[in-house]
């Protein structure tokens, strides 16, 4: 690959998105782009550097030096991102897990905030209760404003949508009962679209919730029943420490997912 060819922002970024969607995880390429890119971090405008961060955290890939130039950018000018670019910066800085709190509580949350109504919901508004969420980071006046954003939107959620909400929230559950009354009766309805790593983490986060809701985890584990040759050793984990937090336990259910040692060990 002659990387020499490369000299405008667009090369660059085009270059590594369509690496990125082809999953061709080429270390040594992408090294290369992210040093023309911090030798050249001035021609880039936001839009560009969103799309050049999300092409390396799509294959989990970091760059220390550009990671921490963008940072630097972000502190200094992040009311200038739209919102879609927030979401992927977020998301991009979280995957990588470069996502600290002082970034992400002290940069990134008030620019949210500020533009909260701006965001395509409810798929951009997942992605960034995910995105703080997986960086460990609770933002309470951030998450405030997600909670009142998703309600409304709760019935236009797909599995990830729902999964990635309810772990988000399950520790703070008690303040989001709304939110949380109207996930428990869309995951009703959309239960047999759940992924075994979806309804893995919807059970985890659930239960983690504390929500008293038989009925729902009896739906969630019938479901777990359909597709338990699918389920991998950490999904099953996940199921078993939901389902005992909430003191549901079948017999059936349990034996079934215990039944295949060897995937625990």
């Amino acid at each position: 690959l002659r990387m020499r060819e490369l000299k405008t922002p667009t090369d660059l970024v085009c270059m590594a998105t369509a690496l990125s969607r082809l999953g061709l995880r080429e270390q040594e390429i992408f090294g290369r782009i992210a040093d023309l890119a911090v030798a050249d971090l001035q021609s880039f405008g936001f839009s560009e550097l969103t799309s050049l961060l999300w092409a390396f955290a799509s294959l989990n890939f970091s760059h220390k030096t550009l990671f921490d130039e963008v940072r630097g950018l972000l502190q200094q000018q992040v009311e200038r991102c739209s919102p879609r670019e927030l979401v992927q910066m977020s998301w991009a800085f979280s995957r990588v897990t470069k996502a600290d709190e002082e970034l992400m509580m002290e940069t990134l949350a008030p620019a949210i905030r500020a533009k909260m109504l701006e965001f395509e919901a409810p798929r951009e508004l997942c992605t960034l209760t995910w995105s703080f969420s997986n960086a460990s980071v609770v933002d309470a006046a951030l998450f405030n404003d997600l909670a009142h954003a998703l309600h409304s939107s709760v019935k236009a959620m797909n599995a990830h949508d729902v999964s990635s909400v309810v772990v988000a929230f399950s520790g703070i559950e008690f303040a989001h009962r709304r939110l949380f009354q109207a996930l428990q009766k869309h995951t009703r309805r959309i239960v047999h679209s759940f992924s075994p790593l979806q309804v893995a983490r919807t059970i985890h986060g659930f239960g983690v919730a504390g929500v008293d809701d038989e009925g729902l985890f009896k739906i969630l584990c019938e479901e777990v029943m359909r597709q338990q040759h699918l389920l991998h050793a950490k999904n099953v984990v996940e199921i078993l420490i939901g389902l005992s937090e909430v003191e549901y336990t079948p017999p059936r259910v349990l034996r079934a997912l215990l039944q295949d040692t060897e995937k625990l060990l």
